[in-house]
């Protein structure tokens, strides 16, 4: 089998777009630091339940962090890209995989769910926050690849299946595949049973009036559901 035939301008996009993302977020973060208008995590009264973590940073703390985090993943990227990394393999591998844990569940809240739960019935709020959670969503998944590229390429595999020329055993993920497919597409069954239920008038799950006062405030529901 043919390993790594184009595995390296695989890597090489994803580390680009890792560095420019630390820039450029980076560089947001660092004016917020100096006094910038338009911190993003910041706390709403009435919605500290449902707001996200990273939300209880003040904005001088929340601009220190991100800013290292941000320069830190520069200096990975850059050191990604040779042949043999100065920093350590481990340190980089903990990095890329803490970064994208951050940014994917402490970052996002409530109302950015709920924006895109509800977006099909043309009634969400939508502001700078949301928009923010959402490139943060971006930077997760881009820090997420870069990690699994990185791995294969620490075993010699190829970077795009992740199979190696002598490994004997395939991925868990290619032996479970058809399985955990299966599971993506029976488990919103029941969710989807109880919205075409309650857009016929059928509360299943609910009392009636929940469901009197779910169709008085969005008339629309029915044509979306």
């Amino acid at each position: 089998m043919n390993v790594k035939q184009d595995g390296q301008s695989r890597m090489d996009q994803i580390v680009y777009f890792m560095m420019t993302w630390s820039v450029l977020y980076g560089l947001f973060h660092l004016y917020w630091l100096l006094g910038g208008a338009g911190y993003p995590f910041r706390n709403e009264e009435g919605t500290l339940l449902f707001a996200s973590f990273v939300t209880y940073l003040p904005a001088t703390t929340g601009g220190i962090a991100f800013v290292m985090i941000c320069l830190l993943g520069l200096l990975v990227g850059v050191d990604m890209r040779k042949q043999k990394t100065f920093i350590p393999k481990w340190f980089i591998l903990t990095y890329l995989w803490g970064t994208a844990v951050l940014l994917i569940l402490f970052v996002p809240n409530t109302n950015l769910i709920a924006a895109i739960a509800y977006a099909f019935l043309f009634k969400f709020y939508f502001d700078w926050q949301m928009l923010n959670q959402i490139i943060c969503i971006i930077g997760a998944l881009t820090f997420g690849f870069a990690a699994v590229v990185f791995q294969r390429k620490m075993r010699n595999a190829c970077e795009y299946c992740g199979r190696a020329e002598n490994d004997d055993k395939s991925f868990f993920l290619i032996r479970w595949g058809k399985w955990i497919t299966y599971t993506a597409v029976l488990a919103p069954i029941p969710y989807a049973i109880t919205r075409y239920a309650w857009a016929l008038g059928i509360n299943i799950g609910i009392d009636q009036k929940f469901l009197q006062d779910f169709s008085s405030l969005n008339p629309n529901h029915r044509i979306t559901e």
